[in-house]
């Protein structure tokens, strides 16, 4: 896992697993109008996106559910 890019633009992670590549980004854009917030570190993004992808990815090994959303039921 190689996060990059500056916090206060985009962190991206890209994860090659096998035949896929898994890509999550995070994107600050400010806290709003009339709010004076800092961004998070880039520290804490990269903790984020490394936790998030994690469960992403072990979710992805589970094996299909017949109740999974979006499944043709006729299968």
């Amino acid at each position: 896992m190689d996060p990059s890019g500056p916090v206060g633009d985009r962190v991206m992670l890209e994860v090659r697993a096998g035949w896929m590549t898994y890509e999550m980004s995070w994107s600050w854009w400010g806290a709003g109008l009339g709010k004076e917030k800092k961004p998070p570190s880039k520290s804490t993004v990269i903790g984020w996106l490394k936790e998030d992808t994690r469960a992403a990815l072990k979710a992805l090994k589970k094996p299909d559910s017949k109740e999974a959303p979006g499944r043709d039921p006729s299968t």
